[in-house]
């Protein structure tokens, strides 16, 4: 059972890094959206262990925005 655990995380984790590499503004319908993907991602990159700070998640932000 723990196997089956850890493959479930490692494709939650594989997905949510690749996820935040590659969301774009451009992407989303409204602002409203883009802020609900961003919590989910990093809430799901949380639940793998994965901690992003608030920093982090401004400098995402920012960088979203001017590409």
């Amino acid at each position: 059972m723990a196997k089956s655990n850890d493959q479930q995380k490692f494709n939650i984790l594989h997905q949510a890094r690749y996820d935040w590499m590659h969301m774009g503004l451009q992407d989303f319908k409204s602002i409203g959206e883009y802020n609900y993907t961003l919590l989910k991602i990093t809430l799901q990159l949380k639940l793998c262990d994965e901690n992003i700070t608030k920093d982090q998640m401004l400098e995402k932000t920012f960088s979203t925005f001017m590409s």
